[in-house]
């Protein structure tokens, strides 16, 4: 029995699968990153599937020759509150220029 893991593009087969469960993960397909509403169940993505079954998923928009990722699970472990008990709400972005730009 194979067990391996294999990432393939999101596709309509798993496209309703993922759409409940971000709707149930982050109450509704409407994220807001940068400040701009984003509706990820038309987002392009990837899925890890075992044997057919939905394993993970990841979605991601381009624009602007850039490329974002919109689903992220917050890690139980990072604390709500920072040193001297600042709330941490806000959201970090990484940048890696692939072609050399600034």
């Amino acid at each position: 029995m194979n067990k391996a893991i294999e990432i393939i593009p999101l596709n309509e087969c798993f496209r309703p699968k993922v759409n409940r469960l971000v709707a149930s993960e982050w109450a509704g397909p409407i994220v807001v990153t940068k400040g701009k509403a984003k509706d990820s169940s038309k987002a392009e993505g990837f899925v890890a599937c075992a044997q057919g079954r939905l394993k993970g998923y990841i979605l991601y928009l381009i624009e602007d020759g850039r490329c974002e990722i919109l689903v992220r699970r917050i890690k139980p472990s990072v604390p709500l509150a920072g040193i001297d008990g600042i709330p941490l709400k806000h959201e970090m972005v990484f940048e890696y220029m692939l072609d050399g730009r600034e």
